[in-house]
C-alpha cells in the first residue's frame, strides 16, 4: 500500500488524511519489547511531499496481519540529489511524554490489568491511550516519582515489563500487553545450513560445547576421581567437525568421594539437561532480491511469520532441531513483505557490559548448571553443591543505570548481551530473581524486599532449611513437605506429631487437641476425656450429653455397674455390663437383670426377678394396639386398659369394662363377697333387669318383676320367720 500522509493534530486515521505519498522506499522495523520505527525516502517533488513536516502522521501497514499503524514524524533530512529522507516513530512513542504520578498495585492476578489502568488514572496529562493485557503474574507496583508512562511500561526499574513480563503489541492508540504475543507451536520450520547462512549463528555453532571432562577432588587435593573413559558427549558431538570438550569439575556435588559409576551418571544428566550439543539460534534471514531465486523456495514460509512466533530452526548438518522465536521483523510497505527477520536473538551493541572473553566456555557452563537438578542428594551433597555453584560461577556482569544515569542495577547473564540473555540473576533495591526468561522475567524464583519468597521453575522446585548439625529442620517440594521441630514434626509420609502447635484454629497441646471457633471450643480431647459444643449436641465435661437431631447407637456408661444401651430406637438402662439380649418393639425380650425401657410405643421396668415370679411396671400399647398400664406381670398384676380395668391373683380376676360389666371369676376356688360387720348388696338400677347369683347346681334369680326364684337340682331349704309361697299358694 502507499502511505498516507494526516496532519500532526489527527487522531482518527480511517480518511485518506491529507493524501498518499509515492515513497522510494519505506520499512517498518519492529523489535520484541522494542523499537517500532518507519524508515522512508520520497522525492521532493513528489505529490504531497512538501506537507511533510516535524510530528507530521503517516499510516502504514506494518506487516501482513496487522491493522494499519500511525508513525509520527521525528527526523526530517533534507534534501541530497532531490530525495528526503524520513524517519518516524509509532504513535505510542507519545506515551513518552505523558508523566504519570506515583502509585501503588498491590500483589494479585489482577495487579498487572490495575497497573495499566492505574498508569491511564493516574496521568498529568490528557491520556488518549487505552491499556489491555491477559497477563496474570502474581506481583505488585510502586512507583514514588512522577514518571513518562512509555518508561514505566519498560525499560527501567520496576516498571510493567520488570514486575509483570510479557510482550507488547502496539495498535495506534490501544496498548497490548500479551503474557505471550506470537505463536507458541511452531508451524514454520527454517532449514539453516542448506542455503541459509549466517555469519553470526555460524559463530554460535563454532563455539557449542560438545562435551565434558568431569571429576572430583577433595579439598586436599590428594584424591581424584574421573572416568576410565575421561568424557562424557553430547549425542550430537559427532555431527560437529571436531569436539569442543572443557574440563567440569563436580568436587561440590559430593562430601565424599563418588564412585565412578556415580560420576558418570551425574556428569551425563548434566549434559543432558543443560543443553550441551545445542547451539544458540541466532539467525538473521534476508529475503532481498531472492524472490525469483532457488534459495527463496527454502525460505517462503518465514513470510508468514509474525513478531514473537516460535519457530523450528533444522540444523540439518548437526540432525538437531530448536524452538526459536521471531525477535525482529522488517516489512517492506511498498512490496507488502518481509525484508527481513530474525531469530532467537536481537543484535546490539555490547556497550555498558562487562565480560571476560577467556572466561566465555567454563561461564556458560556453570551458568547453564542452573538449570540441573534432577537427584536426591544426601543433605551434605546439597550444602556442598550449593557452595561449588557459589563459588565456581562465572559468565557476565551488567551494571545498568536509570533514566537519569544513575546505577540502579546489576545483572549476571549467561551471554554478553541483556537482549540475548537466557539465564539472569537479577539484583537491584527491590529484592533479587532468577530468571530463565531473559532480564524481563518472569522471575520464578525471587526473594523481594517486601519479605515474599518464591521458589519455582521449570524443574520440580525445593525449599530446605537445616540447623547447624545439617539435619533437616523444614522441607517442601512437589513430593511433598516434612518438618522436625521442637513441639512437633512431619515425616515424608504425611505422619504428623505435635506436643504444643496451633494448626488454624485447632490447638494441640501436651498430647490434648482442642477445635475452636473464634473464642468458642468447639471440641476437646484430652486425657480427662471429650467435650464439644456443636448447633445440634453437646456434651460437657461431667459427661452431660445434650443432642438433637442425632442418631446414637451401642453400649454406653453410666459409672459404676448402670448402663445404656441404645439400639433399634430402643432406649435401655439397665444393670451390669454384661447385657446383651436383643430388644423387640413390645418389650417382650428381656434378661434376668434390673432393666428400664424407653420406646416410642411404651415404658417398661424390670425389677430383675426370674420372668415367672418378677413383677414390672408396663405402660404403652400392646399387641392388639390399645394403651394399657400394668403393674405386676404374671399371676399377679393390675390392667389400666382403654376400654377396662382388670386385677388377677393368682387364678382370680376381677373386671370391669367398658359396657358396666362386673366379673368376678374363681377358676379354681370360692368367690366370697363379705362385710366386717355391714350390709352385703349386690343390685341393679335398671327395672328391666335382674339379679342372678348360680353355680352350676343351682341359682337365685330376683327379676325385673320382684320375684325370687329358687332352682336346685336337689332340696330348697329355707329357714325364715316370714311365709313361703309357691305357685301363688301358701306352702309354709
Amino acid at each position: 500500500m502507499k502511505p498516507i500522509l494526516f496532519a500532526p493534530s489527527a487522531t482518527s486515521f480511517t480518511s485518506n488524511g491529507l493524501g498518499r505519498l509515492n515513497f522510494i522506499s519505506c520499512t517498518i522495523t519492529e523489535e520484541r519489547n522494542g523499537m517500532y520505527v518507519l524508515e522512508g525516502t520520497i522525492a521532493e517533488d513528489e505529490l504531497h511531499a512538501s506537507a511533510l513536516e516535524m510530528n507530521s502522521i503517516i499510516l502504514a501497514k506494518p506487516n501482513h496481519s496487522s491493522a494499519n499503524q500511525a508513525f509520527r514524524v521525528h527526523k526530517i533530512v533534507k534534501p541530497m540529489k532531490g530525495i528526503y529522507s524520513i524517519s518516524a516513530q509509532h504513535i505510542s512513542y507519545q506515551l513518552s511524554y505523558i508523566p504519570t504520578m506515583p502509585f501503588t498495585i498491590s500483589a494479585s492476578s489482577s495487579a498487572c490489568a490495575n497497573t495499566l489502568a492505574g498508569l491511564k488514572s493516574n496521568a498529568a496529562e490528557s491520556c488518549p491511550f487505552t491499556f489491555w493485557t491477559d497477563v496474570t503474574t502474581v506481583a505488585s507496583y510502586k512507583q514514588t516519582a512522577p514518571a513518562s508512562i512509555r518508561s514505566r511500561l519498560g525499560g527501567v526499574e520496576g516498571s510493567v515489563l520488570d514486575q509483570f513480563g510479557g510482550e507488547y503489541e502496539w495498535d495506534n492508540y490501544t496498548v497490548k500487553l500479551h503474557k505471550f504475543r506470537g505463536v507458541q507451536t511452531p508451524n514454520v520450520t527454517l532449514r539453516y545450513g542448506k542455503n541459509i547462512i549466517d555469519l553470526e549463528q555460524e559463530k554460535e555453532i563454532n563455539n557449542t560445547i560438545t562435551g565434558v571432562c568431569p571429576y572430583w577432588m577433595d579439598s586436599e587435593g590428594a584424591n581424584l576421581v574421573i572416568l576410565t573413559e575421561k568424557t562424557v558427549d553430547s549425542s550430537t558431538a559427532s555431527s560437529y567437525p571436531f569436539k569442543r570438550t572443557v574440563p567440569l569439575d563436580m568436587s561440590g556435588d559430593w562430601e565424599e568421594a563418588p564412585t565412578e559409576s556415580q560420576l558418570r551418571t551425574r556428569a551425563q544428566a548434566y549434559v543432558n539437561a543443560s543443553g550441551i550439543g545445542i547451539p544458540k539460534v541466532s539467525i538473521k534471514v534476508s529475503f532481498v532480491n531472492l524472490p525469483d531465486t532457488e534459495e527463496y523456495k527454502d525460505i517462503a514460509a518465514l513470510q508468514s511469520v509474525n513478531l514473537c512466533d516460535y519457530v523450528s530452526v533444522q540444523f540439518e548438518k548437526l540432525g538437531i532441531n530448536v524452538a526459536a522465536k521471531v525477535v525482529k521483523t522488517v516489512y517492506n510497505v511498498l512490496t507488502e513483505r518481509y525484508d527481513s527477520i530474525e531469530v532467537g536473538a536481537i543484535r546490539s551493541s555490547l556497550a555498558g557490559t562487562i565480560s571476560d572473553q577467556n572466561s566465555e566456555i567454563q561461564g556458560y557452563i556453570d551458568n547453564t548448571r542452573t538449570m540441573f537438578k534432577n537427584f536426591d542428594a544426601t543433605i551434605q551433597d546439597d550444602i556442598a553443591g550449593a557452595t561449588s555453584w557459589l563459588t565456581s560461577a562465572d559468565g557476565y556482569v551488567m551494571a545498568r543505570k536509570d533514566a537519569n544515569g544513575h546505577w540502579k542495577e546489576l545483572l549476571f547473564m549467561d551471554t554478553n548481551d541483556a537482549s540475548t540473555a537466557h539465564n539472569v540473576l537479577r539484583i537491584n533495591q527491590n529484592g533479587i530473581g532468577f530468571s530463565s526468561n531473559g532480564v524481563n522475567g518472569p522471575f520464578t524464583q525471587a526473594w523481594t524486599l517486601d519479605g515474599k519468597l518464591v521458589i519455582g521453575g521449570t524443574n520440580v522446585p525445593s525449599f530446605t532449611v537445616y540447623d547447624s548439625s545439617n539435619n533437616i529442620i523444614f522441607q517442601t517440594s512437589r513430593s511433598g513437605t516434612i518438618w522436625n521441630s521442637t513441639n512437633s514434626s512431619m515425616s515424608a509420609n504425611g505422619t504428623i506429631t505435635a506436643t504444643s502447635a496451633v494448626l488454624a484454629s485447632c490447638t494441640i497441646t501436651n498430647g490434648s487437641l482442642t477445635i475452636t471457633s473464634g473464642n468458642t471450643t468447639i471440641f476437646s480431647v484430652s486425657s480427662s476425656g471429650i467435650t464439644w459444643n456443636l448447633p445440634n449436641s453437646s456434651m460437657t465435661s461431667s459427661g452431660t450429653l445434650t443432642a438433637s437431631g442425632a442418631q446414637l447407637n451401642g453400649v454406653f456408661s453410666c459409672g459404676g455397674t448402670y448402663n445404656v444401651k441404645i439400639e433399634n430406637g430402643i432406649i435401655k438402662f439397665f444393670k451390669n455390663t454384661t447385657q446383651t439380649a436383643t430388644i423387640d418393639s413390645t418389650g417382650s425380650s428381656w434378661s434376668n437383670n434390673p432393666e428400664l425401657h424407653f420406646t416410642v410405643d411404651n415404658i417398661r421396668i424390670n425389677t430383675g426377678a426370674d420372668s415367672s415370679t418378677w413383677g414390672n411396671i408396663w405402660a404403652g400399647k400392646d399387641n392388639d394396639n390399645k394403651s394399657r398400664i400394668r403393674l405386676g406381670a404374671g399371676s399377679n398384676s393390675f390392667n389400666l386398659v382403654d376400654d377396662r380395668i382388670g386385677i388377677t391373683v393368682n387364678d382370680g380376676e376381677f373386671e370391669v369394662d367398658a359396657d358396666d360389666k362386673v366379673r368376678l371369676i374363681a377358676r379354681n376356688d370360692d368367690v366370697v363377697i363379705y362385710s366386717d360387720g355391714g350390709d352385703v348388696q349386690i343390685f341393679t338400677n335398671s327395672f328391666a333387669g335382674s339379679v342372678v347369683v348360680s353355680n352350676q347346681y343351682s341359682s337365685v334369680r330376683l327379676d325385673d318383676n320382684g320375684d325370687i326364684e329358687l332352682t336346685a337340682t336337689r332340696d330348697i331349704r329355707l329357714s325364715a320367720n316370714n311365709h313361703i309361697y309357691a305357685n301363688g299358694t301358701r306352702i309354709d
